[in-house]
């Protein structure tokens, strides 16, 4: 059993992913999808920024102007189905001419 702030992480982290997000994403990017998800107050906003640091759906990179954070997809079980679907088409197209 997982709590509704997990849950709500986890809706969050799958519109970055479907957003097209696999590797990076910058904190106005983040914003906008934590808004959409999750709501629009700037509290709720920076709560969810620090909850999915805490779960380990993101990490922060040291960067000097804007916020940047790195997305791990193993955290994410239908975003790495994804990425080895998208993984295997790529390989498909390439070995066939």
């Amino acid at each position: 059993m997982t709590s509704r702030t997990y849950r709500t992480c986890e809706r969050i982290m799958a519109a970055v992913v479907h957003a097209g997000f696999l590797k990076q994403i910058s904190w106005p990017a983040l914003k906008k999808v934590i808004k959409r998800v999750a709501g629009g107050d700037r509290r709720t906003v920076n709560a969810y920024r620090e909850h999915l640091v805490d779960f380990e759906f993101l990490q922060e990179l040291q960067t000097d102007v804007v916020p940047v954070f790195e997305i791990d997809l193993m955290k994410l079980p239908y975003a790495q189905t994804r990425l080895d679907e998208r993984i295997r088409v790529e390989k498909r197209v390439i070995v066939e001419p």
